[in-house]
């Protein structure tokens, strides 16, 4: 049963590609319980409607490390989506220094293949710079950004937080 719901996910989420205008990946990572490395790939595409959707494509557990292993994520979810490169306008990850460094980071990774992306570092860490200040002066805050970590910590430690390589038509 789940086999035939993914398909038809999957079929649905493969004609929002081919129908969009342009769309933007977004890679993260987070280490499961187990330690393994997931990288979770997700785009951002703007339908022919003009509205702007997100849509998560995979995660892959790579076997090389650092930017290496984020390419290789990169390549085996677009591989599995079939995501049309002629539409990718854009790479969005944090400021590790596996993604953004200038000698062996990610977005140089896609430099050098030749492709001549965007490469932005995501508003969300970006803002987390911003909130530390803001926490400095707002003790309540501290407590709200304890809380939400708790629940970040309970799905990466259950049962539920371990994924190993899923994709729609596993």
């Amino acid at each position: 049963m789940l086999r035939c719901i993914g398909k038809i996910e999957f079929e649905k989420l493969r004609e929002k590609l081919d129908t969009c205008i342009a769309g933007s990946i977004q890679i993260d990572g987070s280490v499961s319980k187990r330690m393994g490395d997931n990288k979770f790939v997700s785009c951002r595409i703007m339908t022919k409607e003009h509205e702007l959707i997100t849509l998560f494509l995979g995660v892959h557990e790579p076997d090389a490390l650092g930017a290496d292993g984020l390419m290789e994520s990169f390549l085996a979810v677009k591989d599995n989506v079939k995501f049309p490169l002629s539409k990718l306008y854009g790479i969005t990850t944090d400021s590790e220094g596996a993604n953004t460094g200038k000698e062996a980071g990610l977005w140089k990774a896609f430099r050098l293949s030749g492709e001549k992306y965007f490469t932005v570092w995501c508003v969300a860490h970006r803002s987390d710079l911003a909130i530390e200040d803001v926490m400095r002066n707002v003790g309540e805050l501290t407590i709200w950004k304890s809380n939400l970590k708790a629940v970040a910590t309970y799905f990466r430690e259950s049962e539920e937080g371990t994924v190993k390589n899923f994709s729609y038509c596993s």
